[in-house]
């Protein structure tokens, strides 16, 4: 809901993160909702450059940029590197740059230095916490209660599956 409302704002989003953190998969999951909003996507930097060549997605953020549109973009470290080093002078790169150098916002109104400015907001995924109750509980909820998991389960009552499972449901482990 953040995202889609800095979006809808006029933000340009970059996610950003470690291969599998899930950046291409959550701009696949809120894409209707973006193009709703007139975002230009592009769900992996890295398949959409040549060779060391990011020029391709540089020239599409500026044709987004000049028709005042967001531009959504998932890219891992290296593509976003040479984004920073190509785009340079380009306003919205320069922030993703500044954003870049200052990962962090700790308050939950960010201060005038943590704010997101040129309307671009960069999210580093690799910075969450993925053991955080929030995360985890659904995690284990949808691992702990599919189908298959539990048939097998009951199939072989003193498995380790089964041992496993019964120790992933009890609230003190799972806290």
């Amino acid at each position: 809901d953040f995202l889609l409302e800095r979006v809808r704002e006029g933000f340009s989003l970059v996610l950003t993160g470690n291969a599998g953190d899930g950046k291409t998969h959550l701009l696949r999951r809120l894409a209707p909702e973006l193009a709703k909003c007139g975002a230009e996507i592009e769900t992996d930097a890295t398949a959409a450059m040549r060779p060391n060549d990011v020029s391709a997605i540089l020239r599409r953020w500026k044709k987004t940029a000049q028709a005042n549109r967001p531009f959504c973009l998932a890219a891992n470290e290296y593509p976003l590197y040479l984004l920073r080093k190509s785009g340079k002078g380009f306003a919205p790169v320069d922030e993703v740059a500044r954003q870049c150098e200052h990962r962090l916002a700790y308050a939950e109104k960010p201060t005038d230095d943590e704010d997101a400015r040129e309307k671009v907001l960069v999210v580093d995924l690799s910075l969450r916490n993925p053991l955080a109750l929030g995360f985890a509980g659904p995690l284990l909820d949808a691992l702990l209660h599919q189908p298959e998991i539990q048939t097998a389960s009951k199939a072989a009552p003193d498995s380790d599956l089964e041992l496993n499972l019964r120790h992933l449901m009890h609230p003190v482990v799972r806290a």
